[in-house]
């Protein structure tokens, strides 16, 4: 596993290098719509055909959550499919913002908690 910090300005040229083609992904939530995430651009292919998931070598999504001190990701099921593109891949490339990345389990739990709190589980 590799980790890559990046500017905004500067997630293009990274999933450029990071996305090994044929590539699919979803669409990011409305948590990712302050900067133009360049999916296309890097050779995603955003909403795919089962074929193409089927082709797919890497998968590109986001998380909601990462965990610091063991290296995990928080990843929720949408209705977009974004289990599809982040299990049957060799390669999986995740965006997080860096201030969604909790130092441990414990602020990971206490952040999920608050989380499930405000919506209600939803």
């Amino acid at each position: 596993m590799s980790v890559t910090r990046t500017a905004a300005s500067e997630v293009g040229a990274a999933l450029d290098e990071a996305v090994r083609e044929p590539a699919v992904g979803v669409a990011p939530e409305d948590e990712f719509t302050e900067t133009s995430l360049p999916f296309t651009e890097a050779g995603v292919e955003l909403d795919p055909t089962p074929a193409a998931l089927d082709e797919a070598r890497t998968g590109v999504s986001t998380a909601d959550l990462g965990v610091a001190d063991y290296g995990s990701l928080v990843l929720t099921q949408t209705d977009r499919g974004s289990e599809l593109v982040t299990l049957f891949v060799e390669h999986h490339v995740v965006l997080v913002h860096e201030a969604d990345i909790a130092p441990d389990m414990d602020t990971a739990v206490e952040t999920l908690e608050a989380t499930l709190n405000r919506t209600r589980g939803a």
